[in-house]
């Protein structure tokens, strides 16, 4: 059997042979052999433990306790209303009495404050408890810590311990099903995680029981951190525009971004194009022509503040409108006289809709024939 003990910041796990000093976590952080000391254990943080002077515990295998320095209690306690040394046994009627050894009487059927740092008694607020039935009441609190965060999008991590002692002297349970404790921390789940836009913070509850049966629930924030997200999406509401119209407007482009109020800054692949407030459009002066290109394909890249970028192509059509003829020639200019219905020449006319019909009319007139 083993006795834990809390002593401020550390609890000691005590055997017949040995002394395990543990962490508030409960991590080991050293064996210490009982045959070695010399009554005083040095703790981690300098500060020294009279163990000769701990009262012993029956029901935690603190009976006839011996160390270096001798057995258990010879320091402090003896029978009720004497100062007479003596290692503690439990009394044999019952487990909440206890006698001295080496005198008669008991200690009495009441809770029980001891202990011992650095020669001096341990403050009330540092001092274990014995409670009626013998057992020792489990210091009950909570850990303190700095608001605790986790970065949207990230799956699972750890936050912290919950309470400050064993976490093994307690057992938990948390509200959120998304969240779990492992050896007193709360943690989140593997697989879980937090999108920031639609839940900038989680409030939960854990509760926590400890072994000796004090149940306590704590209220806790998680905070959600916002991290900037890549766009999802990129369109163009128009893709048409009309040749022989400078600096047009072509349509206005939209980008999806998980992050609201994010900027975006554009590119576009074909450099007779550009984006003035969120427009695609034509650069001053710079037109299309329907028949030396009836469609154009242009690349739009959005990139936000986070260095995220989406492109998209887009295929814009232009429109053909009917232009008017450049040039009407003729190729011959003589006819010979009395030859009725001659033909004169054949009549040219350049217009830059290709296959457009022409529709040819004239009238001529003679003086003094």
């Amino acid at each position: 059997m083993s006795d834990r003990l809390s002593l401020g910041n550390y609890s000691l796990e005590i055997t017949d042979r040995e002394v395990v000093v543990r962490d508030q976590r409960g991590t080991v952080l050293e064996t210490v052999s009982l045959d070695s000391l010399s009554g005083n254990l040095t703790l981690p943080d300098g500060h020294q433990v009279d163990l000769a002077a701990l009262p012993a515990d029956a029901d935690r295998g603190l009976t006839d306790l011996d160390t270096a320095a001798g057995p258990a209690g010879t320091g402090n306690f003896g029978p009720a209303g004497t100062n007479t040394p003596g290692s503690f046994r439990a009394f044999s009627d019952s487990p909440d009495m206890f006698i001295a050894r080496q005198g008669a009487g008991t200690l009495g059927n009441t809770s029980l404050q001891y202990g011992t740092v650095d020669g001096d008694p341990k403050p009330a607020d540092e001092k274990e408890t014995l409670l009626a039935d013998g057992t020792s009441a489990v210091p009950f609190t909570w850990s303190s810590h700095d608001q605790w965060q986790v970065a949207e999008n990230q799956s699972g991590g750890a936050f912290g311990r919950l309470v400050d002692g064993d976490p093994q002297d307690f057992t938990f349970q948390v509200s959120d099903p998304r969240f779990e404790i492992v050896d007193g921390i709360l943690q989140l789940k593997a697989g879980e995680s937090f999108d920031y836009e639609s839940e900038p913070f989680v409030d939960l509850v854990v509760t926590a029981t400890s072994r000796t049966g004090e149940t306590q629930s704590q209220p806790l924030r998680i905070e959600i951190v916002d991290r900037n997200e890549a766009q999802t999406d990129l369109g163009l509401d128009n893709m048409t525009v009309q040749e022989n119209a400078p600096g047009a407007v072509i349509g206005n482009l939209t980008v999806v971004d998980p992050d609201a109020g994010d900027s975006q800054t554009f590119a576009v692949s074909d450099s007779r194009f550009e984006v003035v407030d969120g427009q695609l459009k034509l650069k001053d002066g710079i037109a299309l022509d329907f028949e030396s290109e009836p469609v154009v394909n242009v690349t739009v890249t959005a990139t936000d503040r986070g260095g995220h970028s989406i492109a998209e192509q887009f295929t814009i059509g232009v429109g053909d409108v009917n232009e008017a003829q450049t040039a009407l020639s003729l190729d011959g200019a003589n006819v010979p006289e009395n030859a009725a219905g001659a033909v004169i020449g054949n009549l040219t006319v350049v217009d830059p809709d290709a296959g457009d019909s022409q529709t040819i009319g004239g009238a001529a007139s003679r003086e003094g024939v």
